[in-house]
C-alpha cells in the first residue's frame, strides 16, 4: 500500500469528483421501496458514503426478482436472513457502505404504517415505490414536515424522475397526480400489472435511474437546488432528454403548509385513545379537528361478498385486503342496517372512533399530528423514537 495517505484515503476519488465525504458521513436518508428502482438507489448512496440509510418495505424476493436486483440473497443469505426485502437489502449494505461508521436501519412495513418519524428524522427521501396512492402520501407528508422527496418511475426504458421542494409554494406530487388510486398488495398489484400489460423495470433502466436519484439527493445534500421543481424524462434506447418544469396547480388537494418543526410533544401516546388526544389539544386550541394522514374508513365493502365490514382503520390499511373475516380477511361484518362511512376529520362529536387507539387510526409513535381550529393550523407531536419503528441491521 502506498505511503501517501491520500492515496489511502477510500474517498480520493470522490473527492476531486466534487464530493464532500464529511457532508455524506454525517447525512441520513430514507429510501421507501426496496425492489429494482431503490436497491439501486440505496447501493449508490452506501457505496459513495452515507453514513445512515434506512430502507422501508413490506415485500419480499421471488425467482424473476434476480434479474434486476443488485442485492438478490444467494442462497445462504436467503437460509440466514429469509427472504424480506427491507431486510436483505439493509444487511447486504453494511458490509458495502464505506462512511466510517455507517447505520443500516430497515421496517418490514408499508411506509404508512410508519407514520412521520422516518421522514422528519432524514436530511432526503426517495420513493422508490410502485403505487400512486404511496406515492402520494410520502409526498404530501414530506411537504407537511418540510423535507425533500426524490421521486422517480419507469416504463421499461422509459424514465423519469422529479425532484419536489420542502417549500410550501412549490409544486408538489399531487399537483399534477390529484387522484389517490388504492393501495395494492404486491401480488394484487403484480397481477393487474400484468393484466394490463404494464412494462416491468429492467435493471439497465433501473440502475441508470437510480443513479439519477442518488445523484440529485447527493447533489441536494451539497446545497444544489438546480432540479427543484423539475421532472427529467430519459429514454435510455435513443437518448432522448427532456426537462420540464413543474408549476403548483391553484387547486391542489395535497398540502401546501406545514413547517419542519421542532412541535409541541405531547403527553398522549399512539397507545392511548383518539379521544385522550383530543382532550390534551382541547386545552390548546378551541374546537379543534385532527387530520389523518388517511381517510379513515368506517365500513366498507367486502370486495368477495360484498357484505359491509367494520373497518375503523386507515383507507390505505383497508384498501390492501378489502375482505370481511367470512371471506378471508380480518374484519367483522356490519350489523344490519349499517351504512358506508368515512373520516377525513376527527373531532369530539365522533363518538364511534372516540374509543380507538391512535395507532389503529395511523398515528404510530413519532407520528406529528395536524390540528385545525379555524382558520389556524397548530402541529403537535406524539412521543416516540425510531427505534420504536426501525430494526438495525
Amino acid at each position: 500500500m502506498s505511503a501517501d495517505p491520500a492515496a489511502r484515503d477510500v474517498h480520493s476519488r470522490s473527492r476531486l469528483a466534487g464530493y464532500d465525504p464529511e457532508t455524506l458521513f454525517a447525512a441520513r436518508i430514507l429510501v421507501v421501496g426496496c425492489g429494482a428502482l431503490g436497491q439501486n438507489v440505496a447501493l449508490c448512496l452506501a457505496l459513495a458514503g452515507v453514513g445512515e440509510i434506512d430502507v422501508v418495505d413490506f415485500d419480499r424476493f421471488e425467482p424473476h426478482n434476480a434479474t434486476r436486483s443488485p442485492l438478490y440473497p444467494t442462497p445462504a443469505e436467503a437460509r440466514a436472513l429469509g427472504l424480506d426485502k427491507a431486510r436483505v437489502v439493509a444487511s447486504k449494505l453494511k458490509d458495502r457502505a464505506t462512511a466510517p461508521h455507517p447505520r443500516l436501519r430497515y421496517a418490514l412495513a408499508p411506509v404508512q404504517a410508519l407514520g412521520d418519524l422516518p421522514v422528519l428524522r432524514s436530511d432526503v427521501v426517495v420513493c422508490a415505490v410502485d403505487t400512486a396512492e404511496a406515492r402520494a402520501h410520502l409526498a404530501e407528508r414530506c411537504r407537511l414536515v418540510g423535507r425533500v422527496l426524490v421521486e422517480a418511475g419507469f416504463r421499461g426504458h422509459e424514465l423519469n424522475m422529479a425532484l419536489y421542494s420542502e417549500e410550501p409554494g412549490d409544486a408538489c406530487y399531487r399537483c399534477s397526480h390529484p387522484g389517490k388510486v388504492g393501495a395494492f398488495s404486491c401480488a394484487r398489484y403484480a397481477l393487474a400489472t400484468e393484466a394490463e400489460g404494464v412494462i416491468p423495470a429492467i435493471q439497465n433502466g433501473a440502475a441508470a435511474l437510480a443513479a439519477m436519484q442518488a445523484e440529485t439527493a447527493i447533489g441536494w445534500l451539497h446545497g444544489s437546488r438546480a432540479l427543484a421543481s423539475s421532472r427529467v424524462y430519459f429514454d435510455l434506447r435513443t437518448f432522448e432528454v427532456q426537462r420540464a418544469a413543474m408549476l403548483r396547480d391553484p387547486r391542489c388537494p395535497g398540502i401546501h403548509r406545514g413547517r419542519p418543526g421542532p412541535y409541541r410533544l405531547l403527553g398522549t401516546s399512539s397507545e392511548d385513545t383518539l379521544a385522550d388526544l383530543l382532550r390534551e389539544v382541547a386545552a390548546d386550541v378551541p374546537d379543534p379537528a385532527i387530520r389523518p394522514a388517511a381517510l379513515i374508513v368506517k365500513r366498507g365493502a367486502c370486495v368477495d361478498c360484498l357484505a359491509l365490514c367494520e373497518v375503523m382503520r386507515p383507507e390505505w390499511r383497508w384498501l390492501m385486503d378489502p375482505r370481511c373475516a367470512a371471506c378471508g380477511g380480518q374484519f367483522a361484518q356490519a350489523s344490519p342496517g349499517r351504512m358506508p362511512a368515512g373520516a377525513s376529520f376527527l373531532d369530539e362529536s365522533d363518538e364511534e372512533l372516540a374509543d380507538r387507539p391512535l395507532a389503529s387510526l395511523g398515528f404510530p409513535p413519532g407520528s406529528v399530528v395536524e390540528v385545525e381550529s379555524g382558520s389556524e393550523l397548530a402541529l403537535y407531536q406524539l412521543p416516540g423514537e425510531l427505534e420504536d419503528l426501525l430494526v438495525d441491521a
